[in-house]
């Protein structure tokens, strides 16, 4: 499935309004919208680089795998 970004948006706007407390990260994401995850990191960098989402700083992935840092929405705008 492609994923544009406006399917992401629509996405995150929703899932945001469930659980505003918990961000989205782009693993869910890519889930959510069958794509790699690596793809929807591409997309949250380009939302947030379009001022469409807001998003925390960059965190260290915490599962102990070495994955590095990764992107995450806390609020569509």
């Amino acid at each position: 499935m492609f994923a544009t970004l406006e399917t992401a948006c629509e996405y995150l706007r929703a899932r945001l309004r469930n659980r505003p407390h918990q961000p989205v990260e782009a693993e869910e994401l890519g889930k959510a919208l069958e794509i790699p995850t690596s793809q929807a990191e591409m997309i949250i960098v380009d939302l947030r680089e379009a001022g469409r989402v807001e998003c925390p700083p960059l965190r260290r992935r915490g599962d102990g795998t070495g994955g590095g840092y990764f992107p995450a929405v806390t609020r569509v705008l």
